[in-house]
C-alpha cells in the first residue's frame, strides 16, 4: 500500500517540478549608474522590455541618446548601461573583423587592429584605428581581392559539402563536390575538390550518371558491368568477354575498368545500420551508414579487392569486424 502511495505522490509531483524548471524567470530591475528608467518596477516579467535614457556627459552603449532592453530568463539582454560620452561602440567593418571588448565598448584612445576577411584586404588603409571623442576616424575599408574567387559554379547532380556558404573564397581555397547517388564525376570518385586560383575555380567536374545494363556469372563471381549513358552504342558493339579481360590494370581504347563492390540494401536487413539505396564504393573507397538504433554510432564499410568489408555500429572507430563477399563489379566509361 505504501508503495501504491509512493507512486501517486511521485506522478504528482515531478511534472510540478519540470513544469518550474521550464518556467520563465522574470528580471529585478537593473542597477543604472549615470542613467535612469523610463518606467521603473521592482520587477518585469519574461521578454518585457524596459527603455532607459543617461546623465548629461554619458551615453547609452548603443546607438541613439535612449536605448531599450529585454528581459530574458532573468538576465536583462543587452546590458543596460551608460558609459562615457567620449567612448566608441564598436565598429562596423563589412567584411572584416577584430578582437572585440567584452564590456561591448572601448574607451577614448583605446585602440583595436582590423583583419579583413578571407578573400579581402585593406585598400592602401591603415589595420589600426583608434577612439576619439566618441568616434573611429576613417574607418578601413576591406575590398575583395583580386586573387579570389566568387561563389563556385553550381554543377548538375552536385552539392558542396564541408562548407557553409559564402560569396568570396580567397586564393588557395578548396571546397569539395559530392555527386547525387547514382552519378560520378570523371574518373569514377563520388567527391572532388576544386581550387580558387587567380580569381577562377580550377578542374571543375561533372556528375554523370551511371547505367547498370549487364549482370552475369563469372567463375562463381558475380560480375556487374556499369556504363555511362552516352557510352551504351559502343559498349554494345563491344564483345563482353573481351571488355572483362581487361577489367585489371588494362587499357582499352573506348573505356577505362574500375572495381566497385555494390551495396544492397536488401543484404542487410537484419542489420542495425541502415542502407536506404542501392550504392557502388569504388575500390579502396571507405562510407559510414548510421546505426538509427544506437544514436551516434556508425557501420563502417570499405571496398577492398572487390568485397566489402564492414564494422559492428560503433562511435567512428573503423575496425573491420565482419567481412563478406558482396560484389565484383566493372565500370566502363568514355576516356
Amino acid at each position: 500500500m505504501c508503495v501504491r502511495h509512493l507512486a501517486f505522490v511521485l506522478l504528482i509531483w515531478f511534472p510540478a517540478v519540470l513544469h518550474a524548471q521550464k518556467a520563465e524567470q522574470p528580471c529585478p530591475a537593473p542597477q543604472l549608474d549615470h542613467g535612469y528608467l523610463g518606467l521603473k518596477k521592482e520587477t518585469y516579467p519574461h521578454e518585457e522590455e524596459l527603455r532607459y535614457a543617461c546623465d548629461e556627459g554619458y551615453k547609452p552603449a548603443a546607438e541613439g541618446w535612449w536605448a531599450t532592453s529585454t528581459c530574458d530568463n532573468g538576465q536583462w539582454s543587452p546590458k543596460p548601461q551608460c558609459i562615457d560620452e567620449t567612448s566608441c561602440l564598436p565598429p562596423t567593418i563589412p567584411n572584416g573583423h577584430y578582437i572585440k571588448n567584452p564590456n561591448g565598448w572601448y574607451s577614448e584612445h583605446r585602440g583595436i587592429t582590423i583583419k579583413c576577411d578571407d578573400g579581402y584586404e585593406l585598400s592602401g588603409q591603415s589595420d589600426r584605428i583608434r577612439c576619439i571623442s566618441g568616434t573611429w576616424p576613417s574607418l578601413p575599408v576591406c575590398e575583395k581581392s583580386p586573387n579570389a574567387c566568387d561563389e563556385p559554379p553550381q554543377i548538375p547532380h552536385a552539392v558542396i559539402i564541408k562548407q557553409g556558404y559564402q560569396e568570396v573564397f580567397g586564393e588557395n581555397s578548396k571546397v569539395v563536390y559530392e555527386c547525387e547517388s547514382g552519378h560520378t564525376t570523371d574518373g569514377a570518385a563520388t567527391e572532388t575538390s576544386v581550387l580558387c586560383s587567380s580569381g577562377n575555380w580550377t578542374g571543375i567536374p561533372s556528375c554523370r550518371k551511371w547505367t547498370e545494363i549487364y549482370r552475369s556469372k563469372n567463375n562463381n563471381l558475380h560480375v556487374a558491368a556499369l556504363i555511362l549513358p552516352l557510352s551504351l552504342q559502343a559498349f554494345q558493339s563491344c564483345c563482353l568477354e573481351m571488355c572483362l579481360k581487361f577489367r585489371t590494370n588494362n587499357w582499352h581504347p573506348s573505356f577505362s575498368l574500375y572495381v566497385f563492390c555494390l551495396i544492397d540494401p536488401a543484404k542487410y536487413t537484419r542489420e542495425y545500420f541502415e542502407v536506404t539505396e542501392r550504392e557502388y564504393l569504388r575500390e579502396g573507397a571507405k562510407k559510414n551508414f548510421r546505426c538509427p538504433y544506437y544514436p551516434g554510432q556508425y557501420s563502417g564499410f570499405k571496398c577492398i579487392s572487390g568485397r566489402t568489408a564492414y564494422t559492428s555500429c560503433k562511435y567512428f572507430h573503423f575496425n573491420f569486424l565482419h567481412s563478406e563477399f558482396l560484389l565484383e563489379a566493372i565500370t566502363l566509361y568514355v576516356t
